[in-house]
């Protein structure tokens, strides 16, 4: 599945939001954040701006969020989150 497949299936999906995704996976709120600026497209410097974090920490909680949902990259972390909400409707 693409990332614009997935983006267009969380769009379709009603309540499918990040939040609620995240939730599933143990995620701490501070997880979600990065995740929504994931989901959001942002670069690593815009997301470290929006949240207020030094890009060591951001790298350190993506690095963990990745363990947390036992996958490799972030495009397997949204797709993963995507089909789990998916499920989860």
């Amino acid at each position: 599945m693409t990332f614009a497949i997935a983006e267009s299936i969380c769009d379709r999906s009603p309540g499918a939001t990040v939040g609620a995704m995240a939730c599933a996976h143990d995620l701490t709120a501070r997880d979600q954040e990065i995740v929504g600026c994931l989901a959001a497209k942002l670069s690593d410097k815009e997301t470290s701006d929006r949240i207020l974090m030094n890009m060591h920490t951001l790298h350190s909680h993506l690095g963990h969020i990745l363990e947390k949902l036992g996958v490799h990259n972030r495009r397997q972390a949204l797709k993963k989150m995507v089909l789990r909400g998916r499920r989860e409707d």
